[in-house]
């Protein structure tokens, strides 16, 4: 056997786990460094490389280095434990991989909080709201989230005012919003509301003063 295949015991805070020199020298990082170099090496009474650490997530961090990939779970909380795993080892490609999950994870949770509206019924049923004000975003398609605003604080922020809905539309020069006026009576002919729209492409975190602006000047 030579000593690449060697097996290797390894006792992560008192779980045994089966491995390979080849597999924890694979990756630059702790273990690559314990291996191949000249450091102090803890061993128990058995044998074992002893490292001081929870086993919980340990399986993550063995099957990365044996097939520089893992699947991830979806709770963010195990990612996050994951990740603080990954920095104590060292493993800069599974930190990444942990915060590209974190990352699909908080734009999952975002669009659950966001409505969308994907028919003309369904945006004609929203504007004919009288319990709110209802305000429909009309989104460019090329680009529906922006990397400095998040609309999911926005509609955390003002669902208690408003009803938010959002839309993606072919436009891409300009965001819109229409607000339903509580005042005016609709009917299934037809579809009184006020209306407003602004250029925020460059800055799409001004529309909610563009619509506090709207609503002042409504009352």
């Amino acid at each position: 056997m030579t000593s690449k295949n060697r097996i290797v015991k390894l006792n992560i805070g008192g779980t045994v786990f089966h491995t390979t020199v080849s597999t924890l020298t694979r990756f630059d990082g702790f273990f690559k460094t314990l291996l191949e170099t000249d450091v102090p090496v803890t061993k128990d009474d058995t044998g074992s490389i002893f490292v001081d650490r929870d086993p919980t997530y340990f399986r993550f961090i063995l099957n990365f280095m044996r097939d520089g990939d893992v699947e991830l779970p979806d709770s963010k909380k195990e990612l996050k434990e994951i990740h603080i795993e990954a920095q104590y080892y060292l493993l800069k490609d599974l930190c990444e991989l942990c915060n590209t999950r974190l990352t699909e994870c908080d734009s999952d949770n975002e669009k659950d909080v966001i409505k969308f509206l994907n028919t003309d019924e369904e945006k004609f049923a929203a504007i004919m709201n009288l319990n709110k004000f209802t305000v429909i975003v009309f989104l460019p398609k090329s680009s529906t989230y922006n990397a400095t605003f998040s609309w999911k604080a926005f509609v955390q922020r003002n669902r208690s005012k408003w009803e938010i809905y959002f839309r993606i539309h072919n436009d891409v020069f300009n965001w819109h919003f229409f607000c339903h006026d509580r005042n005016l009576e609709g009917s299934s002919r037809s579809c009184n509301y006020s209306h407003c729209s602004c250029c925020l492409m460059e800055y799409p975190e001004q529309v909610e003063f563009h619509m506090q602006e709207f609503l002042a000047s409504a009352d």
